[in-house]
């Protein structure tokens, strides 16, 4: 009984440090597995942060392509919604032209002045070069009205310089045009609607250009046409009339323009209108003026012209009355035995010529008819006496004087 008490105690015990080494065991392996556990959170966290920093960056990455691409979108739509360029006149270089084929008007400051289209302003657009090309012949130099002006806009309360207080719309009309208020106040700017801008130039402008046949005290009027577009460095327009005067006087026959003494003592420079004959009289501006009556009689060539060997013949012809020139073209009557006197003669006069003439060739008549011719009077005569005379014969005959 007391062996079997042995036994089991010694197995409790047994079983008791098994247990307890179970425990330990289990504390140990415990203790790895939470180890393991925190050291596989930590892992995880900094993958996570990793991760969330990735995912960041690629959001804010993806944020600045979506904006370079907006940015780009933008860029490109602002090229597509911005106006179109001006075309570029084939005959003025410094003149732009609405791209609507339709319309064709010109363009200045951006804008088209026949039907309002948004354009591009062009860098050279305002470049304008005083040259022979560029003003001499420019379309703005025209005289009359063309209807199609592009004209600015003026600011409502401009102040009106006293040389213009009673022209106020005639100084705004300067204005609408290009003309700056210095340039009207140097050279007393003129509008008048058929005939343009007319600068008057000033002493010291007119000392430096005037020609041998003005004086000092005259007045010189040249015209600039129905618009004037200056550079921003002259404000005053005085480079722009300048460079005017400078290319007429060196180049008088460019654009056709002329310097005439309108009256004594006024001289007037203007253009005459390109394309056409010269048949405007000096006091007038423009040839639609001009009437049908006015124009030059045409002169055709003379197929009977004298060559150059016959100057002799053509002194000869220079004193004869009948002989007369047109316009250095010379021309010889046609029936040079009937030119009359320059006093015409009376009725009575002309009358009693005609009867003097009349009773002149009764009597030639009747000293005919009482007259004989004798065939041995005549020299070598063929005619025998007794021959019988047709009547025709008589006029080989010649009568006594």
């Amino acid at each position: 009984m007391s062996t079997n008490i042995k036994d089991l105690q010694a197995r409790l015990i047994l079983t008791n440090s098994k247990l307890k080494r179970k425990d330990e065991e289990n504390k140990r392996l415990k203790a790895i597995i939470t180890n393991l556990l925190a050291k596989n959170d930590s892992e995880d966290l900094s993958q996570d942060e990793d991760s969330a920093e990735e995912s960041i960056q690629n959001s804010e990455d993806g944020e600045d392509d979506e904006d370079d691409e907006d940015e780009i979108t933008g860029d490109e739509q602002t090229d597509d919604d911005a106006p179109p360029e001006p075309i570029q006149s084939l005959e003025f270089e410094d003149v732009y032209l609405c791209t609507n084929t339709a319309c064709g008007g010109e363009v200045t400051d951006g804008v088209c002045h026949f039907c309002g289209k948004p354009h591009q302003v062009l860098e050279d657009e305002f470049s304008i070069l005083a040259s022979t090309e560029s003003q001499l012949e420019h379309p703005d130099r025209d005289i009359a009205p063309r209807g199609d002006t592009p004209l600015k806009e003026i600011e409502e309360g401009i102040e009106i310089p006293a040389d213009y207080a009673s022209r106020i719309g005639e100084y705004k009309e300067l204005l609408r045009r290009g003309a700056t208020p210095e340039m009207c106040t140097l050279f007393s700017l003129v509008f008048i609607p058929h005939e343009g801008i007319s600068a008057f130039i000033p002493p010291e402008i007119f000392n430096q250009f005037s020609g041998p046949a003005m004086n000092d005290d005259d007045v010189w009027q040249i015209y600039l046409g129905r618009r004037v577009r200056l550079e921003e460095t002259d404000v005053d327009g005085r480079e722009f009339v300048e460079s005017l005067l400078d290319d007429i006087s060196v180049l008088p026959d460019t654009g056709n323009w002329a310097t005439e003494e309108e009256s004594p003592g006024i001289w007037i420079t203007y253009p005459k209108f390109r394309g056409e004959l010269d048949i405007c009289r000096p006091n007038m501006m423009d040839c639609r003026y001009a009437s049908d009556d006015d124009a030059d009689t045409p002169v055709y060539a003379n197929d009977y012209d004298l060559s150059d060997d016959d100057s002799d013949q053509a002194e000869l012809e220079g004193d004869d009355p009948a002989f007369f020139t047109t316009s250095g073209v010379t021309y010889n009557h046609l029936d040079r035995w009937y030119i009359h006197s320059d006093e015409d003669m009376s009725e009575d006069e002309s009358d009693k010529e005609n009867q003097d003439d009349d009773d002149s060739m009764k009597e030639d008549s009747e000293r005919g008819d009482s007259s004989t011719i004798s065939d041995s009077d005549l020299a070598g005569s063929d005619f025998d006496s007794d021959e019988v005379l047709t009547g025709d014969e008589e006029v080989l005959g010649y009568a006594n004087p």
